[in-house]
């Protein structure tokens, strides 16, 4: 590995001594002026009480990322791992991350009902604006699902003049993605209209997947007060599951499929309907309001069952903001409501098994935003949300409800433009999901209850000067009857706890190049109980990254990235039995040609060929590819 780390930083050094060639400069890094996730409305970074980070649509063309969870792993305080699906974790939950941290697709939450976690292969990495990532529970604005942080994923709006683009590309493992979008219209009315399409043969033996799917985004401004919005989008997926290996057979052939994986597989159909309004009451404030319908349907097929499933899911989300003032100090109320209803319906054919699960939920939410001073800003908010499941399934029919209240309360310290110190306390939760109610592998039925946390945070954003930023965190959290899996049964455990923090850099060197990096410490543990010590699974204490980003010209830009992602226990090894799945480190390269109508780009994962794991469950691995290509071109009009 030192011979690898040689390399990486050779490269870095000779980037910067070539920086006489560059043309022209870019722009020095400042901190994003404004981001939606935080309160639910725009809000300036400087002025929220919580570690932020936003990956731009111009990261995500430096990183060469293809997919949402590629273009979130150089963030310190995000760890990615891979069985067949991306798993997004923050705040170390291991195995059930993908129900502790909300996702959303322009602030409409996108997370599933079941164990599935959210689809993001139906989110075209070509149609991202932006990714907004906000740390620490967030359950007043976002409910459930928002106990380690909060990620909003905003697409490309259609814009106010005709425009077309296009994107293609091929790479290693058979690899090829098309995509296209046409925006018609003017600033009054707009519509835009795309589709996208990708298939790999994979990395390992029966690996094959395709992803195809439209989109379409309608807005009108039916008046100088009243926006119209609409859209609409569909998804399809086919994906050949080549399982997990045992240690052996990594050894044998890390490529190979499961030895009783062979005929898995799985496709899956997700269609979102949405629409909504904003209207601007003048010095009444502003109403928005949000409603969509999604229907999923899966089919999966494996030795031991055959399983379909269905599900339909109802969101309305009204929602007042009004700015005012209050004995001369500037103030902003946000009330709002969400409302869900889920209806969830699966069949496994190999023993007859079934589920039926509906699930409703209502909640109303308040948050106030309160400057005391033009430096200092107090925020607190509350929600309250009554939820009800009525399951029916082979093992017998159940009822039951949960109430669930949220709360917080941050103070933010503007040192400086674009710097500041704060701190937050928080009450998150998280309800269970249906496969956790329900195990239909082992026909076994349990009543959980929610998960509920306390969180401490403190942290600071600074701008040393035009070419120095740092960020820093640290946090805490309790946790009482946190839900995971082990020994063929879901359960609640009476505490654990999860503590850490990171630090990240920005540093222009010179006026086309910046030196990016980041370390993350995460520690979660079981603190009460049997488990009373031992480390919550899936959880790498610590994990980083290294970057250089250069401009050899205005229009050539490329990206040097080294990342770090450290020992972990197994999935399921609640009792920290077995050795560690071993720390692996990988190099990452981009290049990217920009011109006004054609951008040409060139991607290299893993160059230096590591063979690591990234996710084991029990005795069970997953191995990863080694270096990957990708070469394509973008023509926009």
């Amino acid at each position: 590995m030192n011979k690898k780390h040689s390399i990486l930083f050779l490269a870095v050094a000779l980037l910067a001594s070539n920086s006489a060639k560059a043309e022209d400069a870019v722009n020095s890094y400042t901190m994003p002026e404004v981001v939606v996730t935080a309160n639910r409305t725009e809000t300036e970074v400087e002025k929220i009480p919580a570690y932020v980070q936003v990956v731009t649509a111009e990261d995500i063309r430096d990183s060469g990322a293809q997919s949402v969870p590629e273009a979130l792993t150089s963030l310190s305080g995000v760890h990615v791992t891979n069985n067949n699906k991306d798993i997004v974790d923050i705040g170390g939950f291991g195995e059930t991350a993908n129900r502790n941290v909300a996702v959303l697709v322009d602030g409409r939450k996108f997370n599933s009902i079941d164990m599935a976690g959210p689809n993001w292969s139906s989110i075209p990495i070509e149609n991202i604006e932006r990714i907004e990532v906000v740390y620490g529970g967030a359950s007043v604005l976002y409910g459930d699902n928002a106990t380690g942080g909060v990620i909003n994923i905003i697409t490309k709006k259609s814009a106010d003049k005709p425009s077309f683009s296009a994107d293609i590309s091929g790479g290693t493992n058979g690899k090829v993605r098309q995509d296209a979008a046409l925006t018609i219209g003017n600033r009054k009315m707009s519509l835009l209209f795309g589709a996208t399409h990708y298939a790999t043969d994979g990395y390992r033996d029966h690996s094959e997947a395709k992803q195809s799917g439209v989109y379409s985004r309608f807005k009108a401004q039916a008046t100088d007060d009243l926006l119209i919005k609409a859209d609409f989008s569909n998804t399809n997926s086919q994906n050949n599951l080549p399982g997990s290996l045992t240690a052996t057979q990594i050894i044998a052939d890390r490529t190979q499929v499961g030895s009783s994986n062979s005929a898995d597989w799985s496709d899956s159909r997700l269609t979102i309907l949405g629409g909504g309004f904003e209207y601007d009451a003048h010095g009444w404030g502003t109403i928005y309001a949000d409603a969509s319908y999604t229907l999923e349907k899966r089919h999966a097929e494996m030795p031991s069952y055959v399983l379909n499933t269905d599900i339909a899911t109802k969101l309305f989300a009204p929602k007042y903001v009004l700015k005012t003032s209050i004995g001369g100090m500037g103030d902003r109320f946000i009330f709002g409501a969400d409302y869900q209803v889920s209806d969830y319906e699966t069949f496994e054919y190999s023993n007859g098994t079934f589920q039926n699960h509906d699930r409703k939920s209502i909640a109303a939410y308040a948050q106030n935003e309160l400057s005391i001073t033009q430096k200092i800003m107090l925020s607190t908010g509350y929600r309250f949300e009554d939820a009800a499941w009525d399951f029916g399934s082979s093992k017998g029919y159940v009822q039951t409800s949960a109430k669930k209240w949220a709360g917080d309360i941050g103070l933010v310290y503007n040192i400086q433009p674009h710097s500041k110190v704060y701190g937050k306390v928080y009450r998150a939760y998280r309800y269970p999901v249906s496969d956790e109610f329900y195990n239909m592998r082992t026909n076994t039925l349990s009543v959980l209850k929610p998960a509920s946390s306390v969180g401490y945070e403190v942290g600071s954003q600074y701008a040393v000067n035009d070419a120095l930023v740092l960020s820093v965190r640290g946090y805490v959290m309790g946790v009482d009857d946190e839900i995971l899996y082990y020994d063929s049964d879901n359960r609640n455990y009476p505490e654990t706890r999860h503590m850490g923090g990171n630090l990240d850099a920005s540093y222009n060197v010179i006026p086309n190049m910046t030196l990016i990096g980041g370390i993350g410490y995460t520690q979660a543990e079981f603190t009460a109980g049997i488990y009373d010590g031992k480390e919550i699974p899936l959880v790498p204490k610590w994990q980083g990254n290294l970057g250089v980003k250069y401009n050899w010209t205005s229009k050539l830009h490329s990206r040097l990235m080294y990342n770090y992602v450290g020992e972990q226990y197994a999935g399921g090894d609640v009792t920290n039995s077995s050795s560690k799945l071993s720390e692996y480190q990988t190099v990452d390269m981009a290049f990217d040609y920009e011109t006004k109508h054609v951008d040409l780009y060139l991607n290299a994962t893993n160059i230096f060929n590591e063979k690591y794991v990234s996710y084991v469950y029990y005795s069970g691995l997953y191995p990863m590819p080694e270096a990957e290509y990708t070469v394509g071109m973008r023509v926009k009009f």
